[in-house]
């Protein structure tokens, strides 16, 4: 979900494809910019994230698609099934921005696609997982702040909740966080934090995507033996939405 680069230069967008690409198949990941990889409006223009990343963004709707209705930010909101029953939808919320301000937004054109393909049936019935770069909330459960947050992240939260998305995985707060069902929401929100973020714990999430509920099992980096190891007690491990759990069964992951 973003910021594969620091200040988006050209040499850091060349090192970090280099890095990537023996670990992401093509078809088999999807990846989205972060603020930092749009840094400034010349990266806009000359298409570096489309030069090294394109390989990862495919969509598996079709430009023409009448649920684009010609969405000048295509391939986004991005859209990849997963096997029979699972629906990925991606949006592109970051944007070159002043100085001293990393906020971001979802653009009119893609807020409207996504609230078409939210509503049709090409996701009926399907678990729906939605990515961003910016999360909806903060740690606590509260708006990010104002020059750091997701500035239409209520539009989003809305459209959520009203189509029944049931898991929202995001970036950018670089402090890991999970909110189960219901803490703030009818979704479950999973961040694993910033992975170069020194101080803290460096970890993934993986997640298993059931017909009934979804599990959240979380990995740390062990810097004795340089690898990652299950970590079995993290917070917010385990069921993380189940929509027969009633809402004051489940908890806050922090």
């Amino acid at each position: 979900t973003g910021d594969f680069t620091g200040l988006a230069l050209p040499s850091e967008f060349e090192k970090a494809q280099k890095i990537l690409a023996p670990l992401f198949q093509p078809g088999r990941a999807t990846l989205l910019p972060g603020n930092h990889d749009l840094y400034v409006s010349s990266v806009v223009r000359d298409r570096l994230y489309e030069k090294w990343f394109s390989e990862w963004t495919n969509s598996d709707l079709e430009a023409d698609n009448d649920l684009l209705n010609g969405c000048s930010d295509y391939p986004f909101p991005l859209v990849r099934f997963l096997g029979d029953s699972v629906v990925l939808l991606c949006l592109r919320d970051a944007r070159p921005t002043s100085l001293f301000d990393s906020s971001g937004k979802v653009p009119r054109e893609q807020v409207e696609a996504l609230e078409r393909i939210l509503s049709s049936v090409l996701v009926a019935d399907r678990t729906i997982i939605l990515a961003l770069h910016y999360g909806l909330v903060d740690r606590d459960g509260r708006s990010d702040s104002f020059f750091h947050r997701l500035r239409n992240a209520g539009v989003i939260r809305d459209l959520a909740d009203r189509y029944h998305v049931s898991l929202v995985i995001h970036g950018h707060i670089h402090r890991r966080f999970v909110h189960k069902q219901y803490s703030v929401g009818s979704m479950a929100i999973a961040n694993p934090g910033a992975v170069a973020f020194r101080g803290l714990s460096m970890a993934y999430h993986l997640y298993e995507i059931h017909k009934d509920h979804i599990e959240l099992h979380s990995r740390r980096f062990n810097s004795e033996t340089g690898t990652f190891s299950s970590w079995p007690d993290a917070p917010g491990n385990g069921v993380i939405w189940d929509p027969e759990i009633a809402d004051e069964t489940i908890v806050n992951g922090y």
